[in-house]
């Protein structure tokens, strides 16, 4: 992975703009430019899916299309914490709830005359996917411009603990897009309603320092009343004990609901990827340890990190970019 893939977009868009554009004389709303990460296994199928979701829409050009993250290449090279924390990742992702705004993670596709009307990427932004999003939001008045499609890009975990938190970090800096939105309010000419359907979307987002926040108080709040109840138990009235029972089962079904969706992407979706598989053992100890593993991934790569990069933008302000210590030797990487 080369340093700043924000400003080497930047770059390479506005040499191909220049050379197709401006010196060939080509439609730039013609052209369509994928972004992958240089760890990036694409499916055969998905850049004619691009093509097609883009020459499907009534208007195509100012929309951005993008697949499910997957992050199951290495799978079987993970700790168990990060194999948790990217299960829940790229389940969440591929069973997305269509009442939210959907948001490219890594790797997305958008035409190159969007791409000129967006000022192609922000070079000092370093979530520079959800930071294209947005504007690309703005620029159509704060309407859902990503179009999720089906095929995958399967990418790297990383593998270690530490490391896993340092990448954490560099995700969780997308907490900082909540104050360019209060910049935008004071110093850009938006008309209010367009700004406030895009600002709403990034409170929502899933991964923003609101849901962070949200996930930390939910933790907390179903951790104490569970002690609660489970210690008060006797002295219940019947309905909350019928309440707590019911809510324990439906947890239960999500449970098993999740498992089986998951079983369902690995052998269906899998198969087309050289992905290094994680041992029967591995599985029992992950599917049977999982509400233990999900709120320990959650605090060690959700929530700390969040807070972690929230007190730096405060107090320090810069953050470098860090190259994600992906890949393998059988990959040259």
């Amino acid at each position: 992975e080369t340093v700043g893939k924000h400003s080497n977009e930047n770059a390479a868009m506005r040499e191909i703009y220049r050379q197709l554009v401006e010196e060939e004389g080509l439609d730039p709303f013609e052209i369509l430019v994928t972004i992958v990460d240089a760890d990036s296994v694409m499916s055969r199928t998905y850049l004619s899916w691009a093509e097609a979701s883009y020459k499907r829409q009534q208007d195509g050009r100012r929309l951005i299309y993008s697949g499910p993250i997957n992050t199951y290449r290495n799978f079987g090279d993970g700790n168990i914490l990060v194999q948790m924390m990217e299960v829940m990742r790229n389940n969440a992702d591929i069973f997305y709830d269509p009442r939210q705004a959907y948001h490219p993670q890594s790797n997305y596709t958008l035409s190159l005359g969007l791409c000129a009307e967006l000022g192609f990427w922000s070079v000092d932004s370093i979530p520079e996917d959800i930071h294209t999003a947005a504007k690309a939001m703005l620029n159509n008045y704060g309407s859902l411009t990503t179009m999720p499609i089906p095929p995958l890009i399967s990418n790297d975990l990383v593998a270690g603990f530490s490391d896993r938190y340092v990448q954490a970090k560099r995700h969780q800096w997308a907490i900082t897009e909540i104050a360019w939105y209060v910049a935008l309010a004071q110093h850009q000419p938006l008309t209010f309603p367009g700004w406030a359907a895009a600002a709403a979307a990034e409170v929502a987002r899933p991964g923003s320092f609101f849901n962070a926040s949200a996930v930390l108080a939910g933790y907390i709040g179903s951790g104490w009343m569970t002690v609660y109840l489970v210690s008060h138990w006797a002295t219940l009235p019947a309905n909350v004990q019928m309440y707590f029972i019911a809510g324990v089962v439906a947890w239960l079904v999500s449970w098993a609901t999740f498992w089986l969706c998951e079983a369902w992407v690995w052998s269906n979706l899998m198969p087309q990827f050289p992905i290094k598989k994680a041992s029967t053992l591995n599985w029992i100890v992950l599917v049977g340890l999982s509400p233990i593993l999900r709120l320990l991934a959650m605090f060690f790569f959700f929530v700390l990190p969040t807070f972690d990069v929230l007190v730096h933008a405060a107090f320090w302000g810069e953050l470098s970019y860090v190259c994600a210590p992906k890949g393998d030797q059988q990959r040259g990487g």
